[in-house]
C-alpha cells in the first residue's frame, strides 16, 4: 500500500459493505484512486513524503512431533488448528494398544505433548486422504466427519452423537469455534460453492446462514477459508473479513490486495504448506496457521500491516502471481535496505465479466501512459502492464538495459538457459528477465503429419489427410491460424521488415486458411460426453514441468507421436511463456530494483521447485540429481503423455532399472528442450492480430480468401507506414 497523507486501509473501511457486492460508483472510484496514486509514485505529494505500508510477517514454527516420538512407528497427523488463541496439532499414535486402537495427542509450539484420548478405533485415525477430519473445541470435545457422517466425542472419547447428513446439501469442508463459543462450518455446496453454516453443538444440527452472502463474483466459483474473528467467525478470501451473523454483514479486517503477502499454498508439489486455520488477533493483526498434510511442517505467521521503514521499491503488475509474491515476501524478510511494495489492479467483488474486463483495461491504459512518460513504478511485470507495446517501450528507452547491472553483479548469461533473458531483448541489450517461465510443446500424430515438422510440410500433410479430425481440442479456426503463424517473426516470409514490404497472396497463406478452417472449431466436449460422435485430435499440448513429464524421442515414437510445435523461424522448439520482469528507466531506486531481480536469479529462488524447473544450469543439474534419488529410493509414477481421444493420462512407472535410460536419454532431452525453448516474437504480434481479426470473415463464410487477403494487406500497409514514419 502507498498513501499520501492517508491510511489506505482506513479509507477502504469507510466504504460500507452490505454483503460483499460493491456499487458501480465504488468501482469507478477505486480505479480513479489507483491511477491518482500511481501518478505520484516515487515523488512527494506536495510537501509530504510518500508513505508505504505492507504486511510484516513474523514466523513461529512447531517443533517436530515425529522427531519427538521417533521411537513410535505409526504416527498420523490429524489436524492443525487454533484452540482458542493457542495453535495446536492433533496427532494419533496408531496401534498403540494390543487391540489395535489409537492414542490421540495434543502438540504445541512449546514441544510438549498432552495425551488426550486412548482406545480410539483405528479407522478414525487413517490418513487424511481418506477424508477422516478432526476438530477439537474449547470444552475438550472432538468432532470427526467423513463422507456425510458427523460424530462428536467428549473428552473421554465417549460418543455423544453420530449424525448422517444429506450429502446432496453439501459436505463439511472446515470447522471452527469462534470467540462467541459457537461452532461454525464451511459447507461445500456443489451448486453454489462454499456456504457459511452454524452447528448446534448438542445435536449436530446444521443451519446454513442464508443471511450471509459469501458468493463474491460472477467469474470464479465461490470459495473461502473459515477462521475466528474478534467476536464471531471470519472468512479469508482475497482479504480477511469479520462476519456479523446477526446483521448479515461483513467488515474488512485486513486487505491483502496491494501487499506482498500471498495466501496460496507454498512448498513443493508433494508437501504443500496450506492455510490450515487463522484467527483475527487485533486491529490489522492476523495469525495464519499453515501446515502440510503430513503435519511435518507447521508454523504460525503473525501478520501486521505496518509502515515500511526501509527504502521502498514499487513493483507493479496487472495480474497477481503467487510465485513472485512469495519471492517478494522472502526478499523483504531478508534484505536490510530495500522493501518491495506492490501496486496492482484490484479485483472487485460483484463485477460481471464485461465490467471485470473494462476495469482491468482502464487500469492498464492509465498505467501504460504513466510508464511511457517516465513515471510510475520501479519494477514492471508482464507485457499487459505496458499495454502490449513492449517493442515500442524498448525502442523509446522506457525500460532499463540490464546488461550493465548483470556485468557489475557477476551474473553471466552463459550460466543460465537462454529463456532467462531472451523474452525482452534487442541484440545484446537485455530489458527483462524470466526467472520462472513455463515450457510447453505440441506433440502430434506422426503418420498424419508424415514426419514433417516445418510449416510447409505440416500444411501439405494436413491438406492431404483424408480422415476426420481436429488439430487441437477446443481450438477454433482463428486460434489455429494464429498457432501456425505466431512463431515466425516474418510470418513465414510474408513480411520483409527491412524493406517494409509484405505479400499474403501466396499459396502458403491460402493453404493455412484452408487448414485452419478444416481443422479448427475443435471439440468443446470430452470424449466421455459423447464417445460415438467425438472427433479425434491430431495433436496435444503438454506442460513440461519436470523431466519426467517430458517424453523423450523414443517414448514419443512408442506412442506414434512426434514433436510438432511450436514452429519458429529456426526450427521446431518448445514454447516458453512467462511474465518478464523489467526496471523502469524512470526509477530513482534502480539499484534496489536490481537487488530484487538479482535475488530472483540467485540459487535460493532458483531452487524453489514448487512450480517449474530452474533457468540456472547448475541448479537444474542439482534438481535432476534429486529427482534421480527419488527413483533410487522408491518408484516414481510420472505423467508423461495424454490420450488424444479420451484425454486420460498415460503414465509410466520408472524404476531403478530405468536409471540408465533416464540419465542418458530423458534428462538430456529435457535439458535440450530448455536450452532451445523460444518465446513468441514480439515484432509480428500486431500484424498477427490484424490477420486473425479479418480472417474471421473467411471462416464464417462472409468473405472469400481473396477478399480477406486484400483487406489484410490494406490494414498491414497502414500499420507498416505508420511505424516507418515514427
Amino acid at each position: 500500500f502507498r498513501t499520501n497523507g492517508m491510511n489506505w486501509l482506513h479509507l477502504m473501511k469507510g466504504v460500507a459493505m452490505k454483503g460483499v457486492v460493491m456499487k458501480k460508483s465504488f468501482i469507478c472510484f477505486l480505479v480513479l484512486l489507483i491511477s491518482t496514486m500511481l501518478m505520484g509514485c516515487g515523488d512527494d505529494a506536495g510537501n509530504e513524503k510518500t508513505k508505504y505500508r505492507d504486511i510484516v510477517i513474523e514466523r513461529t514454527d512447531f517443533p517436530s512431533f515425529r522427531e519427538a516420538f521417533r521411537d513410535k512407528k505409526y504416527l498420523q497427523h490429524l489436524e492443525t488448528q487454533f484452540l482458542g488463541e493457542e495453535p495446536i496439532q492433533l496427532w494419533a499414535e496408531r496401534y498403540a494398544a494390543e487391540d489395535g486402537t489409537s492414542k490421540i495427542y495434543q502438540w504445541g509450539l512449546d514441544g510438549k505433548a498432552k495425551l488426550l484420548l486412548e482406545g480410539i478405533p483405528d479407522k478414525f485415525t487413517l490418513s487424511m486422504d481418506t477424508e477422516y477430519n478432526w476438530y477439537m473445541d474449547l470444552e475438550g470435545c472432538f468432532y470427526i466427519w467423513y463422507d456425510s457422517n458427523l460424530i462428536k466425542m467428549d473428552s473421554q472419547g465417549k460418543e455423544l452423537f453420530h449424525k448422517k447428513n444429506d450429502s446432496s446439501a453439501g459436505s463439511i469442508r472446515k470447522m471452527c469455534q469462534a470467540p462467541d463459543k459457537k461452532i461454525y462450518l464451511t459447507i461445500d455446496d456443489p451448486k453454489t460453492g462454499d456456504r457459511l453454516a452454524e452447528m448446534d453443538a448438542d445435536t449436530g444440527d446444521i443451519t446454513i446462514l442464508e443471511q450471509i452472502e459469501t458468493r463474491t463474483d460472477d467469474i470464479f466459483r465461490n470459495s473461502f477459508r473459515l477462521g475466528a474473528g474478534i467476536s464471531g467467525p471470519a472468512i479469508f478470501q482475497a482479504n480477511i473479513q469479520e462476519v456479523d451473523t446477526e446483521q448479515g454483514e461483513m467488515t474488512d479486517v485486513l486487505n491483502f490486495s496491494g501487499t506482498s503477502y500471498d495466501i496460496s499454498e507454498r512448498g513443493t508439489n508433494t508437501e504443500l504448506e496450506m492455510v490450515a486455520d487463522f484467527r483475527v488477533a487485533g486491529e490489522e493483526h492476523v495469525e495464519v496457521l499453515r501446515s502440510t498434510s503430513s503435519g511435518s511442517t507447521a508454523y504460525v505467521e503473525h501478520l501486521s500491516l505496518k509502515e515500511i521503514e526501509k527504502i521502498p521499491v514499487v513493483l507493479c503488475w496487472a495480474y497477481s502471481d503467487s510465485w513472485i509474491r512469495q519471492q517478494i515476501s522472502k526478499f523483504n524478510q531478508e534484505n536490510e535496505t530495500y522493501h518491495i511494495v506492490t501496486e496492482e489492479w484490484i479485483f472487485i467483488d460483484g463485477l460481471t465479466t464485461a465490467e471485470y474486463e473494462k476495469s482491468l483495461k482502464d487500469y492498464v491504459t492509465r498505467l501504460s501512459i504513466e510508464i511511457a512518460a517516465g513515471k510510475g513504478p520501479d519494477i514492471l511485470i508482464g507485457e499487459e502492464i505496458l499495454g502490449g507495446n513492449v517493442m515500442e517501450m524498448m525502442e523509446k528507452g522506457v525500460l532499463e538495459d540490464l546488461r550493465p547491472y548483470m556485468e557489475h553483479s557477476g551474473i553471466r548469461e552463459e550460466d543460465y538457459f537462454p529463456i532467462a533473458f531472451s523474452a525482452w531483448r534487442r541484440g545484446e541489450e537485455i530489458y527483462g528477465i524470466c526467472p520462472n517461465p513455463r515450457i510447453y510443446a505440441l506433440e502430434a500424430d506422426r503418420d498424419i503429419l508424415q514426419d514433417r515438422s516445418d510449416i510447409k510440410g505440416i500444411t501439405e500433410a494436413l491438406l492431404a489427410y483424408q480422415g476426420e479430425a481436429v488439430y487441437l481440442g477446443g481450438m477454433d479456426s482463428m486460434e489455429l491460424l494464429r498457432l501456425f503463424l505466431e512463431g515466425s517473426e516474418t510470418l513465414w516470409g510474408m513480411i520483409d521488415w527491412e524493406k517494409g514490404t509484405f505479400d499474403f497472396s501466396g499459396e502458403l497463406f491460402q493453404n493455412l486458411l484452408q487448414v485452419a478452417q478444416r481443422y479448427g472449431n475443435g471439440n468443446t466436449q470430452s470424449y466421455w460426453d459423447d464417445p460415438e460422435n467425438y472427433i479425434p485430435c491430431i495433436a496435444q499440448r503438454d506442460d513440461f514441468r519436470d523431466y519426467y513429464y517430458v517424453p523423450s524421442v523414443s517414448e514419443l515414437e512408442d506412442e506414434g507421436l512426434m514433436l510438432a510445435g511450436w514452429l519458429f523461424d529456426n526450427g521446431c522448439h518448445a514454447l516458453a511463456e512467462g511474465s518478464p520482469i523489467a526496471i523502469s528507466s524512470g526509477s530513482d531506486v534502480k539499484e534496489g530494483a536490481w537487488e530484487f531481480l538479482r535475488f530472483l536469479l540467485g540459487d535460493e529462488v532458483q531452487e524453489d521447485y514448487t512450480y517449474n524447473g530452474s533457468v540456472k544450469k547448475s541448479v537444474f543439474a542439482g534438481y535432476a540429481d534429486k529427482l534421480l534419488e527419488k527413483i533410487e529410493g522408491d518408484n516414481l509414477t510420472a505423467v508423461f503423455s495424454q490420450d488424444r481421444t479420451t484425454g486420460e493420462s498415460i503414465t509410466k512407472i520408472y524404476e531403478e532399472k530405468d536409471m540408465e535410460f533416464i540419465k542418458t536419454e530423458k534428462i538430456p532431452y529435457y535439458e535440450k528442450m530448455l536450452a532451445e525453448a523460444r518465446y513468441l516474437p514480439l515484432r509480428s504480434a500486431p500484424i498477427l492480430d490484424i490477420i486473425c481479426e479479418e480472417a474471421e470473415d473467411y471462416f464464417n463464410g462472409n468473405k472469400t480468401a481473396e477478399e480477406v487477403i486484400k483487406i489484410i494487406e490494406n490494414r498491414v500497409s497502414l500499420y507498416v507506414n505508420e511505424r516507418g514514419s515514427k
